[in-house]
């Protein structure tokens, strides 16, 4: 019985060249063997660029797992029934939970009370030893 897949990416990529960035994950199903009253654990670990093939045709509840790994993490699984994003938008770019996700956006959205509007304002970073922003 499958009982959880789980992953977590490391701090660091593994950059080859400038074109080959390399963001390497730990992928590791969680098995629990009736029979023998065995726990089961295999660790993976896999790049950005590698495959691994889908178990969800062998274990029904690993395609839920799987839809949410390849949209938050970005692994890719061959064989996967169903390739639907489970929470983000499909012309969203990016892989939320890598530690590679920028954690500032370009854009702030505020509410207005004054006026009851909505109103968008760009983000300039500026170098120096505390973060400051600047609005525009």
């Amino acid at each position: 019985m499958l009982i959880d897949i789980n992953t977590f990416d490391y701090n660091n990529l593994l950059v080859l060249n400038e074109r080959l960035k390399l963001n390497i994950n730990c992928l590791i199903y969680y098995f629990y063997l009736f029979n023998y009253n065995f726990k089961l654990n295999i660790i993976v670990y896999i790049s950005n660029v590698i495959t691994v093939n889908s178990i969800s045709n062998l274990f029904s509840n690993a395609l839920w797992i799987e839809r949410e790994l390849s949209e938050m993490f970005g692994i890719n699984f061959l064989n996967k029934f169903d390739t639907r994003n489970l929470l983000l938008d499909y012309s969203y770019i990016g892989y939320p939970l890598l530690k590679t996700f920028p954690i500032v956006g370009n854009i702030e959205i505020f509410f207005n009370f004054l006026k009851n509007w909505i109103s968008y304002v760009n983000i300039i970073l500026k170098e120096s030893s505390k973060t400051e922003f600047s609005y525009y």
